[in-house]
């Protein structure tokens, strides 16, 4: 799969985990990939707070089939994409990593203490 080039398609693959989060066929894949998920480009757009993860939105017009058919899927890849894109790197955030399992919570499930491998969680702050 190609990684994503710039902010639009950045947006259309936070576009498509907001589908998911009101589909009843895609809402439990969403949910697994928040609750593994390390690092998060967190969209705040004055309503609410969208939390996506790197490693699913820095691939070109993402979907579930083609992410879990990605064998070559890499967050490292992902996140360094990501980086040129935003013209930033993540960052812990205490104030975001409450937000994060607040959403983790609207969304019915118990949030890890950690990211995966017991990382700490880093995010992406935008706003739209």
């Amino acid at each position: 799969m190609n990684l994503i080039t710039n902010y639009q398609e950045l947006l259309t693959n936070i576009n498509t985990l907001e589908e998911y989060k009101n589909s009843t066929r895609y809402k439990e894949y969403l949910t697994r990939l928040i609750k593994r998920g390390t690092c998060f480009i967190v969209l705040d757009n004055d309503k609410n707070m969208i939390f996506a993860p790197s490693r699913f939105v820095g691939y070109q017009n993402n979907t579930m089939e083609k992410h879990e058919n990605n064998s070559r899927k890499d967050g490292r890849i992902t996140n360094e994409v990501i980086n040129e894109i935003l013209g930033f790197k993540p960052e812990s955030n205490n104030k975001l990593e409450e937000s994060y399992k607040k959403y983790c919570i609207d969304l019915g499930i118990v949030p890890n203490e950690k990211g995966a491998f017991g990382v700490e969680r880093k995010f992406w702050l935008i706003k739209n």
